[in-house]
């Protein structure tokens, strides 16, 4: 048997970013391997530079697939490479992308005809820095994710995509996959769901998204309204473009559907384009032409081929169908275009000769840049035609030639709270215990649609709630609400446009916390006043960092919990706990005089920056001013933490006096609050501590407190005994 041969490590490619602007940060990204099948056996035979143009073909080809649908090479092995999706910049498509870039692979490796490769994709956490070796630095990826995703490469057959259910998950709008069982992988001690992907869903992904049964559409009569509205003026002729503009997850893509559900009953021609950076310049024109042409009103008319040359050549180029090149070489750059929006302009009128059309383009930021101008001329073309455009953008991806000629766009904000009431009780359902649950959702989630949707969604996986959509019932008690995967991606690449100074500000008031002092961040932060307000404006125009009240421009807030909780996320541990430390200075300090919740967040600092002794001390004093004013629930609770803060102390006989004492103080709020097994726990754990200090005065304060509790909850012989003995 031939020695193996040793994989050879190339130089990785961080993406568009240069490294010196990365950051170390966890990001939540889709993962790629890829190997050639027996490349050993292609190589073995050749000397060394022929080994590597043997397999050059192939690595060029993974390559290109990677990077054309937004994936960063991280690592070359001689026979295949790992890339990574959705860093370092995040991208919500990240799982998607990651499978369609799987799909171009396999089919530019089989164009090869003497290679196959394995492909193996997961998501999952990661730490993202820049690995600074000898002779050059590279963006890195560290975590358990990479050695899933190795995992399920070698596991797949040739030819194959093999991903993790993680990857399903996040995809299944959008790619079509084939469950292949649980196979047992090489580390893990239990089988791992795998699924192999077989194509792309031709269906629309709007239609597919409400997974968690079929969400009411609710809270959208005035939006909706102005569509149908501005679908009857196109009716009679007066047609146009308008703009459905909102955040993420706020209903963009539902409010559209329910509309087009309308006027395709009503005899509209449907016609759906959507807009795919990674496949190019004309991505956007040549879907849209593509299904203009499939329509049979078109094909009646025989349209395309009645164009004359120079439009039909356009037409055949951007296709990449045979065309006539004569006529194609006579034109120069602008007559090619001006070719290309006559012919779609002529097609699109054939279309609509007996009937109005409808034609909807998701997500217009991706837009490519060489279709934005046929888009524009089929703008204004609609004007004068019973076309209506109708497209969604997101909240600040408006190109700017839309402006002057879109109607007034219509702009969604989150749900009121009828509505959002009303979708949350379609999901959930009406019993009466889910009524606490419901509101910390609402909060949780900032009222949007599909945030809600989904975090209800991984309520009934988590086994929180149980029953069937819209008849749940509450089945745990838990008080942690997560961020769902499936909505984490959407967040973090808003957070990840921002610059780095105002990404860092973020940063800080995550960690300070739900409600943020500007006179906290600004010291924190460490910024004068004027350039922590510039960058607050810059904040507040994204709708990242908003004033709590217009009437208290002191206070600033995350637009939802979800926000903040994906922002904190980014951070590493040491540099949490460096942040902590620098908030709990500023409040020791007064930074935040009349914060309404100090003590709560002294407390919680302490805690966050494992500084033990002030955790246990601001407990403690918290603890105590609520048991004088009779809170003995609310005190119980912060003499719990006060003890777990003591608990963590170095140890000495300074710490188990304190242990003690603490116990001792706490038995009466617990004892009040009805809590009598962890009033005698409370005695029992002192009187331990004591006797093995030798303390004969904690002691018998211990032995009494005992007494007390067991005279409760305990054999009456025995208390009286250990009453006896503390006697």
């Amino acid at each position: 048997m031939p020695p193996r041969r040793s994989k050879r490590v190339r130089n990785t490619d961080a993406g568009r970013l240069r490294l010196q602007e990365l950051t170390t940060e966890r990001k939540y990204v889709t993962v790629l391997r890829v190997d050639i099948v027996r490349s050993t056996d292609m190589v073995v035979i050749l000397d060394l530079e022929a080994a590597v143009s043997r397999l050059e073909p192939a690595l060029e080809a993974m390559r290109v697939a990677v990077r054309s649908h937004g994936g960063v090479v991280l690592k070359e092995l001689g026979d295949g490479l790992s890339a990574v999706f959705g860093a370092p910049l995040a991208d919500d498509r990240h799982a998607t992308l990651a499978c369609h870039a799987a799909i171009d692979l396999m089919g530019r490796i089989e164009a090869l005809h003497d290679m196959k490769v394995r492909v193996g994709i997961h998501a999952g956490f990661v730490v993202a820095s820049i690995l600074k070796g000898d002779l050059s630095s590279a963006y890195n990826l560290d975590g358990p994710p990479l050695y899933l995703v190795e995992r399920l490469q070698s596991a797949a057959e040739p030819e194959q995509i093999l991903v993790s259910d993680e990857i399903r998950r996040l995809a299944e709008t959008s790619i079509v996959f084939e469950t292949a069982g649980c196979r047992m992988l090489k580390g893990f001690p239990n089988p791992v769901p795998v699924h192999s992907v077989t194509g792309v869903r031709q269906e629309p992904e709007a239609t597919l998204r409400d997974r968690f049964g079929r969400a009411g559409f609710v809270g959208r009569a005035t939006e909706y309204a102005r569509l149908l509205a501005a679908a009857d003026s196109a009716a009679r002729g007066t047609g146009g473009l308008v703009i459905v503009v909102g955040e993420p997850g706020v209903g963009k893509s539902r409010l559209t559907q329910e509309a087009a559900g309308v006027l395709v009953e009503a005899g509209w021609t449907p016609v759906k384009a959507e807009c795919n950076t990674t496949l190019g310049p004309f991505a956007l024109s040549r879907d849209l032409v593509a299904k203009l042409l499939l329509l049979p009103a078109v094909q009646a008319a025989g349209a395309r081929g009645e164009l004359p040359p120079a439009q039909r050549a356009a037409i055949d180029v951007l296709l990449a169908q045979p065309h006539d090149a004569a006529v194609w070489a006579r034109l120069g750059q602008r007559a090619r275009r001006r070719a290309l929006v006559d012919a779609v302009e002529t097609i699109l009128d054939s279309a609509t000769r007996d009937r109005p059309a409808l034609i909807l383009i998701e997500d217009l930021q991706w837009c490519d840049d060489a279709s934005a101008p046929v888009i524009e001329a089929l703008a204004e073309f609609a004007r004068t035609r019973t076309v209506l455009m109708v497209v969604t953008v997101r909240t600040g991806g408006l190109p700017d030639w839309v402006h002057g000629h879109a109607l007034e766009p219509i702009v969604l904000q989150p749900l009121d709270d009828n509505g959002a009431r009303a979708l949350i009780d379609g999901l959930l359902g009406p019993a009466p215990a889910l009524a606490a649950l419901k509101q910390r959702v609402l909060d949780h989630t900032g009222r949007l649609p599909l945030f809600v949707i989904e975090v209800c969604r991984r309520l009934a996986e988590l086994g929180r709630v149980a029953g069937e959509a819209g008849n749940f019932r509450l089945a745990s008690l838990s008080a942690v609400l997560d961020v769902p995967p499936t909505v984490y991606g959407v967040i973090a690449a808003r957070v990840d446009r921002l610059s780095p100074d105002n990404k860092r500000v973020l940063q800080i008031a995550a960690v300070i916390g739900r409600r943020i002092p500007i006179s906290l961040l600004t010291t924190v932060a460490e910024l004068s006043e004027q350039m922590l307000g510039e960058r607050l404006r810059s904040l507040e125009a994204v709708a990242l960092l908003l004033p709590v009240d217009e009437n208290d421009l002191g206070m600033l807030a995350f637009p939802h919990d979800l926000m903040r909780q994906v922002t904190y996320d980014a951070l590493l541990t040491p540099e949490k706990v460096n942040l902590h430390a620098r908030v709990l200075a500023a409040l020791e300090a007064g930074a935040a005089d009349g914060f309404a919740d100090l003590s709560e967040a002294l407390v919680h600092h302490a805690e966050m920056a494992r500084n033990w002794a002030r955790a246990a001390d601001h407990g403690e004093r918290v603890a105590r001013t609520l048991d004088v004013r009779g809170a003995q629930a609310d005190a119980s609770r912060y003499f719990e933490r006060a003890i777990a803060a003591v608990e963590l102390l170095e140890p000495s006989s300074r710490r188990e006096e304190r242990a003690i004492d603490l116990r001792l103080a706490a038995v009466v709020s617990v004892a009040v609050s009805g809590l009598l097994p962890r009033w005698l726990r409370l005695a029992e754990e002192a009187e331990a501590r004591a006797s093995a200090l030798g303390d004969r005065v904690r002691l018998t304060m211990a032995m009494i407190n005992r007494a007390g509790a067991l005279n409760l909850v305990g054999p009456a012989n025995e208390a009286v005994k250990v009453g006896q003995e503390a006697l």
